[in-house]
Formats: structure tokens, sequence, C-alpha cells
């Protein structure tokens, strides 16, 4: 019934009620119509009242289980179901024993789930619910194969049931068919528009499969109609985080996770959230909890494998995948992935015989990630021209998943540039990019950035200059001191972390994002002020003490000790986070004692370097080399800002002075930041940290040259880029050619 229908019932039965307030049966239907408007308080009252007049009424359990399983009190809605089952009547058993299974499901009990729906279907073998709740639970015992079968051919019996082609758009989702199992989502929507569930899964298709726009116009859909449906929240939630919107994403992830508690969607966003925010052992806890509720996916181990490469955790890395393939049916998505980790790991000879498998179980039509991973393999060997031939044999135009489709013109470009092929390199890697542009949908703006820029000047200026230096003067000295190490992406921080991180008493950290999180939001938080950063350093409403300080400091260290990549003995630890060149004031004011290093690069390589590199997240300067190298000019004036107006233990450095003489440049550094020489800075290439960024692979090679006047192979493209960075060219003493 409609809502309209279920106010018009109320009234007839509250009239009755009170004609016959002792008619155990009214009492119940008054208590599911007061269920359906969403009154669950009466709900209740009416329910039980109906149960204390006739313990025995079917009905009245029934309806207790609903209402309790709108509350996810699962064990108690399955002991109403089973009361329910043991006091109706047969032919009514069947509906009662499908409520029974759903709730064995939500407690994870697969196996009873599974013989609950395979009774119910000795006695109706048509019956729909049973049969695609048992398809689901198939899936969640691993059993995929008999999954799928059962939904294709529920499809072909059932064609106008929106529920079917949300199960089996679900296992071509776990299955990496991604285009298949749009499809189903789409039809499931044609079918039932109004369906949250089935907007929310077609959301998270587009998302998953890169087409961000659309895929934010079926959550909002979703939500629309359903306000608190969880997949939607979580799957906004991403779509927001990859944006780069992360106060805004965190709001809805966190309102996912709490509404469902048992639901596989918010706990992978949490993961996304928490690893977002460098918390790895909140992202580990929801990593492990997705794992846990999405039984027979390959998905959720392979996250969880991901999560611990970036911990640095790579034994349980490797141990995630074996427990995966011991678990489930051999699969095509989780070898890929297993493949991806080893190549990263630099186990070349495992990553071949794994890239052999998932190419054997590969099940998707779309095969760019195989030839994608192949072609990685093939440049590992410098066998360049094998790792193009692999790339041809796709038909690009064929290719439905955009972020597959960039992931597969980004590896071309950069094997079209290793081949020489520098036009056809550029052609490519633009093309990417402007794909990447419809995948994240978020468009650069310059002037938003002058302005963020413009703030901080005012703030971090002379006239300040005394008052944050007298500050920080009163702060006490640190047993593990940061050094940040800036620059502009691709201008060579990996490779400097690497070098340093080879040092016994230095922690290579990665780019931590806890600076960013303070610029963000936590310093106006725990100074109080109600201005936004950096306008609440200056609040005279809310003057910035020391504790403040102190405060923030804490927020930091705190995060980096947790994030456990300092081991013991360590008196450094290194954070590259590129992004922190704009929050130098902020550095210097929390950590006066820090060295902060800039390594700089020739601009146009720089710029080239970062137009051609496929980042995680971020980064959408990038979309075309104009307007990366407005951010690149935009970032050097921040740094000479600082410079100017800032009081900093400052180490500017040049990537040329690490090829030409590596080790004096470096025991320069050592010095600069007050430490003592290690021969194992010159063995970095040999360390068996893995770097996680776009530079793996060059920064696990010895110090190599071939970056060094890059741009001259592409002399006619950066033409038109050079006015931009004019200025830093002259700054750092390069020359055009």
């Amino acid at each position: 019934m409609q809502a309209g229908q279920w106010a018009h019932a109320e009234n007839m039965l509250q009239r009755l009620v009170k004609q016959q307030p002792k008619d155990a049966i009214t009492q119940s239907n008054l208590g599911l119509t007061r269920f359906e408007l969403g009154d669950d308080d009466e709900a209740l009252r009416h329910t039980r009242r109906a149960l204390k007049l006739n313990p025995k009424l079917a009905e009245a359990h029934n309806t207790l289980g609903k209402i309790y399983q709108h509350q996810q009190a699962w064990t108690e809605a399955l002991g109403c179901y089973q009361k329910a089952i043991s006091h109706s009547q047969e032919n009514h058993k069947p509906y009662l024993m499908v409520n029974a299974g759903q709730m064995m499901q939500e407690l994870g009990d697969l196996e009873g789930a599974e013989g609950l729906y395979r009774q119910v279907l000795l006695k109706m073998p048509g019956f729909l619910p049973a049969q695609s709740n048992l398809a689901v639970t198939l899936l969640g015992l691993g059993r995929r194969d008999e999954a799928r079968d059962l939904l294709e051919a529920l499809v072909a019996n059932h064609p106008d049931s929106a529920e079917v082609y949300i199960n089996l758009g679900t296992i071509r989702m776990d299955e990496g068919q991604q285009e298949p199992a749009k499809q189903c989502f789409e039809k499931a929507v044609r079918l039932d528009k109004g369906s949250a569930l089935a907007q929310a899964n077609l959301g998270y298709s587009l998302f998953v499969t890169g087409e961000q726009e659309q895929a934010v116009s079926h959550f909002d859909a979703a939500l629309s109609s359903e306000p608190e449906n969880v997949m939607a929240l979580a799957g906004l939630g991403e779509a927001l985080l990859r944006n780069g919107q992360l106060q805004e994403a965190e709001g809805l992830i966190r309102r996912a996770v709490q509404l469902g508690p048992n639901e596989q969607a918010a706990y992978r966003a949490l993961t996304m959230l928490m690893k977002q925010l460098h918390d790895y052992e909140a992202a580990e806890k929801a990593c492990r909890r997705y794992v846990e509720l999405s039984q027979g996916s390959p998905v959720g181990y392979a996250e969880l494998a991901q999560l611990y490469f970036s911990m640095d955790r790579y034994n349980d890395a490797r141990a995630v995948y074996e427990l995966a393939e011991q678990r489930l049916e051999p699969n095509g998505i989780l070898y890929h992935a297993w493949a991806e980790f080893e190549e990263n790991t630099h186990n070349l000879e495992r990553a071949g015989q794994l890239l052999e498998e998932a190419e054997t179980h590969w099940v998707s039509e779309d095969r760019s990630p195989i030839a994608v991973m192949k072609s990685k393999m093939a440049c590992r060997h410098k066998n360049f021209d094998a790792a193009l031939a692999t790339l041809d044999e796709v038909d690009s135009e064929s290719v439905g998943d955009k972020q597959s489709l960039t992931t597969y013109f980004f590896q071309k470009g950069y094997v079209l540039d290793k081949l020489e092929k520098f036009d056809e390199a550029f052609a490519v890697y633009r093309k990417a990019q402007e794909i990447k542009s419809d995948v994240v949908g978020c468009v650069f703006d310059p002037v938003e950035g002058q302005a963020r820029f413009n703030v901080l000047k005012s703030v971090f200026s002379e006239s300040n200059r005394q008052r944050f230096a007298d500050l920080a003067k009163q702060l006490p000295a640190l047993d593990l001191t940061p050094v940040f190490i800036l620059g502009f992406p691709r201008a060579g921080t990996s490779l400097l972390e690497q070098i340093l991180g080879a040092h016994a008493k230095f922690a290579p950290a990665g780019e931590l994002t806890h600076i960013g999180d303070l610029a963000t939001r936590e310093a106006a938080r725990i100074i109080g002020s109600d201005l936004p950063f950096p306008e609440c350093l200056c609040d005279p409403e809310k003057p910035l003490l020391l504790e403040h300080i102190n405060a923030m400091r804490e927020y930091y260290l705190s995060r980096v000790l947790r994030s456990g990549v300092v081991d013991e003995g360590c008196s450094w630890v290194t954070d590259k986070m590129p992004h922190n060149s704009e929050q130098i004031g902020l550095i210097a004011l929390l950590f006066p004692e820090s060295p902060i290093i800039h390594i700089s690069r020739h601009p146009l390589d720089n710029c080239l370097s970062a137009f051609f590199s496929d980042f995680t997240h971020g980064h959408r300067y990038t979309s075309s080399l104009e307007s990366t190298a407005i951010q690149y000019q935009r970032v050097m004036d921040q740094i000479a800002h600082y410079k100017e107006t800032v009081d900093m233990r400052y180490f500017e450095m040049r990537y040329q002075d690490l090829v030409d003489e590596q080790e004096g440049t470096v025991r320069r550094l050592l010095e600069f930041i007050g430490t003592t020489w290690d021969e194992n800075c010159m063995l970095h290439h040999k360390s068996k940290r893995v770097v996680r960024t776009a530079s793996y692979e060059q920064v696990t090679q010895k110090v190599y040259s071939s970056s060094l006047a890059r741009h001259l192979n592409y002399w006619d493209e950066v033409q038109r880029v050079i006015p931009i960075v004019q200025p830093a060219i002259d700054r750092f003493g390069y020359s055009l050619k």
C-alpha cells in the first residue's frame, strides 16, 4: 500500500481498537500499520499488546520481527520470525522462513540460511524471494559459479524483477565485468526507478568505472527516495573523497557506518577515508570488517592486502592473498591484484606467474588491465617494443571503463616515451588526462588557488613574524624530529626520501596528510576559533597560545607514531607530502627545529613529468600542461614568500646536484640536518623499502640522468608554458637550451 492507504487503514483500525481493545488481530494490524508509517514506538506498543492477548498469533510475531529488523536487532528479529513460523499456517511458512533466512545472513550464519532457503524451495520450487536470497547466500559462501548460474536462470524466468538484476549485477562487479554489471543495475532502475537500492548500486558501478558525475546523480536519487540508504551515503562519500572534499566525505561516511554497522559498503568507504587520513590502525580495523562482510568477494581481500602494502607490511599483504586463494574459487581479479603487489615489491618472477593465473581466470571482456600489467612487466625487463605490442592488442574504443582506459593510456604514453616516439607519447598523455578529468570530476581553479595563497601571505607576513617566532622559541625539544621534504610533484622528493630512508636514524613516512588536516580543520578546532585557517592564528577573540601549538604538534606526532613507520632508534622521520609547500608557515610555527628541504628540478622537466603522471588523488592541475605550469609557478612563489617572511631551517637543493655529485650533496644535507654520514645512503636502490608513488620504479634504481633536460624532447609542446615558469627558470639558474 501507499502511504495514504496506510494512513486510511490506521484511521479505521484506531476506531476498531476503541470498540474492541482486547482483539489481538486488530491490535496486531494496527501495530503493522504504525510500523509502515514509520512509528516504531507505537508499532511496538500495539504488537506487544496483541501478543499479550494471544501469544500464538503468528502475524504479531512477524510484525515484531520486522520492527526489530528495522532497528538492526538481528538476533531478536530472528527469534520473532522463528516463533511466527512455529505458530503459522503451512501456506504462510515459506514467507516467514525467508525472513528468518535474511536474519541468519545478517548474523553470519550463511550455512543455516542456505538450509532454510532450500527447505522453502522444496515446498515452493519457484518461490522467487527464496531463490534470490539463496543466490546471495551462495555468493557469500564463495560459491560464485552456483550463485551466477542461479541468478542467470532467474533473470530468464523473472525478467521483471529488479532485485534479481541487482544481485546479478553484484556478481558481475565482483568478477570485474563492469559494463555487464552496469547494464544489470540500469535494468533494475528501469524496472523500479524508486528503488534506492537499484539507484545506489548503479551509482557505485558508475563510480568504479570512472563516471563520477553520473554516479553522484544516482547516489542523490537514492537518497531522495531513502535518505538513510547506507550504500548511497557511503558511495557519495567515496565520490567526494575522490574529489578532494574531505570534510563533506567524512560526514557522509561516518553516517553510513552509524546506520549500517553490518553493511560492507559503509566499511569499504570507511577504509578509504581512514587511508586518506593516514589513520592506518583505524583503516585496518575497518578493512577487516569489510572483508568479513564481503565473504566470497576478492575485492575485499585485495583491498586489505593493498592497505598492508601501504603500511610496509608486505608479509601480511602476501598472507592475505594466500588466504584468499585458499578460500575463494580461482579469480582473475585476485590474481591480477596479487601480481601488481609482487611487481611493486620487485618479485618479478612471482609477479609473472600470478599474471598468467590472472589471464587464465579473467572473466571480463575488457582485458585492458591484463594488457597494462603485461606491458609493465615487459618494461621492467627493458623490452619496450613488446610492452607497446601488448598494449596495441587492445582496442581502446572497446574499453567502457573510464578508470581502466585512463590507466591504459598513461601506460601507453610511458612506453612511447621510452621508445622516443615523443609526439605520439604527448598526444596519448593528453588523452589520458582528458579522460581522468571525467573520472575525477574535479576541475583546476587557478583563481581559487591564488586567493588561498593571498590569505596565507597576509597571515604569514613580516608583521606577524616576530610573534610567531617568539612562540616557537618556547617549544620543548623533540625526541623524534620531522624532516619535511618539499618540492613540486616529480621533482625528486621520492628519490630524496629513499636516500634518507636508507640512513639508520631516519624513518621514511611517505606523504602524510597531517599538516593538511591541521590546516583544513584541526588548527581552528584546537584554538577554539570560529575563523578558518590561517585566519584562526590571528583571531583577536581566541588568541594563539603556546598550549595550542603544543596540541597541534601532538596531533601530528601522535599520528606519525600510530602509523607504525618509526623503528626503535630513529631520531628523524621524513614527510614528503608535496602539498606541504603551501603550509611552510604552519610547519615552521609548529616545528621550528625541523629541517625543511626543498628539492627542485628544471621547471620544464618538472611540469612535463607531473603532466605525464597518473596521480592517485588530487593534483588536478595536471589536467593540462598549461595548468600544471600555473600551479608550478605558484608553488615556487609560495616558497619564495615564506623564505622572506618566516624563520625556518631551510635547505635548497637541485635534483641535478644529486645526479652530478650524489655523495657530496647528501653529505652536505646530512650535515645541515645535524646527523652523521651513513654509507647506506649511497645504496638506497638496494633498500627493501618500497616506494608507493608514481616514481616507484625509478627510485629503486641508482640515481640516473636520463630525466635531465627531458623538455628538449617535447620542445614544441613546452613553448607555450615557458613564459609561465620563466621566473622559476631564472631563479634556479636553469637555461632553456
